[in-house]
């Protein structure tokens, strides 16, 4: 607690003669610790920490307003406690050194009141007395315009003059009636459908042929990066258009990488989507084949089987089935078999062989998803990594049938 005197504090107060002026001491070295000032002429402290005060130096409460009729007596012992516990007065050589500081502080938050705060502790710790609230506010002022400047330059201090063109170009006046290729970029659909995941693909590639570097990311603060975003997502194109370079700069680069970001987790979220339908749909289609199957080979099933158990009744009794065979309903028989084998046709019903028949929607943006990621996986995914390179170079050159087999164990 700031009231709390020390040991080395209490002996400076023991060498005052009266309560009055041990306990006006002791007042003026715990408002010098916090709130890290001069205590005014008449002020009166809190009656909690007054009392506090006056019970660890022999005092009553009183007697503070008796040393109080001494201004003299309070200079001299303000002087006293600055020189013996290094306090020192604020001076406007410290602004600059405060101002830089502060800057790593504006950087990540920006809001005048968390800094104000962060200052005055600051003060308090080195010991300097805390000056006036207008200059408290003058150095957070300072402080924030220097933290945009530094992140403003660590942005944009790797992009080109190509790079402006591209990000000058974002918000240009369209030349028909259409809206700005940020406006455009802007509003990427949110449904999951074909048509949707390509046209977000469509606005990736766009981002990303601007060929920000890489760098960029890390050159500045996510926070920072987040706060530049925002405004430059937010903000109208005409306004953008009227901001000042490189602020401007600045600004498109980092709505630009946030662009990239929310494009990539939706296109590939829209992907996922699209994906898990088609797996529902092929599983759905699967299953009601397979009770359709069930429903159409169940008399002929029912026939066979009264065929099979006469048979065996027959070998069990006779031990021959010359007889039976000769009384069966070969005509049943052949119809049940028949059924049988058209409602089998090739083969069990196959979700994966439903999902195939999916193909031409996915071929609508597979060929986008391929050319705009690179994908990784560990070494138990290498076939199949393979096989979409290869899938990638047949897009690419519009091939239909694939060379070799390099496809082999990619299944």
């Amino acid at each position: 607690m700031h009231c709390t005197l020390t040991p080395d504090e209490i002996e400076a107060v023991a060498r005052k003669r009266t309560a009055a002026t041990r306990l006006g001491y002791a007042v003026s070295l715990a408002y010098l610790r916090h709130p890290g000032r001069v205590r005014e002429v008449g002020e009166q402290p809190n009656d909690v920490m007054l009392a506090f005060l006056a019970d660890q130096v022999d005092a009553s409460v009183s007697d503070l307003a008796v040393y109080d009729r001494r201004p003299q007596t309070r200079r001299e012992h303000i002087g006293q406690i600055m020189g013996r516990f290094g306090y020192q007065a604020f001076s406007g050589s410290l602004v600059r050194e405060l101002v830089h500081w502060l800057t790593p502080s504006a950087g990540e938050d920006p809001r005048p009141e968390p800094l104000a705060i962060s200052l005055t502790e600051e003060l308090r710790r080195r010991r300097i007395l805390v000056p006036a609230r207008r200059t408290v506010e003058l150095i957070d002022r300072h402080a924030i315009q220097r933290a945009e400047n530094v992140r403003i330059s660590a942005l944009i201090q790797d992009l080109h003059p190509d790079h402006h063109n591209a990000l000058r170009a974002l918000i240009a006046p369209p030349e028909s009636g259409e809206v700005s290729t940020l406006s455009w970029l802007k509003a990427a659909p949110k449904s999951a459908s074909a048509k949707s995941i390509k046209a977000v693909l469509d606005r990736l590639m766009v981002v990303r042929a601007i060929g920000l570097p890489a760098s960029l990311r890390q050159n500045i603060s996510t926070s920072a990066l987040d706060s530049l975003a925002g405004e430059g997502l937010r903000i109208t194109v005409q306004n953008l258009r009227r901001m000042a370079v490189p602020r401007l700069w600045a600004v498109l680069s980092a709505a630009c990488l946030r662009l990239e970001e929310q494009l990539t987790d939706l296109a590939l979220d829209m992907f996922d989507k699209l994906l898990g339908r088609s797996f529902r749909k092929a599983e759905q289609q699967s299953s009601d084949k397979a009770s359709t199957l069930l429903i159409n080979i169940i008399r002929p099933l029912q026939s066979l089987k009264a065929f099979c158990r006469e048979a065996l009744t027959a070998r069990l009794q006779t031990g021959h089935l010359n007889g039976m065979l000769d009384t069966a309903n070969w005509g049943e028989i052949e119809s049940a078999t028949s059924a049988i084998e058209t409602a089998l046709g090739d083969g069990k019903p196959d979700k994966y062989s439903e999902l195939i028949g999916k193909y031409q929607t996915a071929r609508q943006f597979a060929p986008l998803i391929i050319k705009c990621f690179d994908f990784k996986g560990a070494a138990s995914a290498a076939s199949l990594l393979r096989a979409v390179d290869v899938l990638r170079i047949m897009y690419n050159t519009n091939k239909r049938k694939r060379l070799g087999d390099p496809l082999r164990g990619a299944a």
